[in-house]
């Protein structure tokens, strides 16, 4: 998982599938989680398509204290990158 999109300053963010993914539960419950509030993101108004930060999957992992995902190296690095992240800001 990238923070920034190739070529761009711009913050990645991530749809509700790569979420999904990510966070290794099914569709429904990533959905009701998002339209509840208990993990932060965006919804686009024209397209219904939902927007979140790579930081919001790791701090809502990390406040349900459910351990991060294994299986895909790529989640490994994002929590490193998210940590340095953290100790910057």
């Amino acid at each position: 998982m990238l923070f920034f999109r190739p070529g761009s300053r711009e913050p990645r963010t991530y749809s509700l599938d790569e979420a999904v993914e990510f966070l290794e539960f099914d569709k429904q419950t990533v959905t009701y989680w998002l339209r509840m509030g208990h993990l932060p993101g965006r919804q686009d108004k024209r397209t219904g398509e939902w927007q979140i930060a790579p930081q919001a999957l790791i701090e809502f992992l990390r406040e349900a204290e459910e351990p991060m995902p294994t299986g895909i190296a790529r989640r490994e690095e994002v929590f490193v990158q998210a940590e340095r992240t953290a100790i910057r800001t």
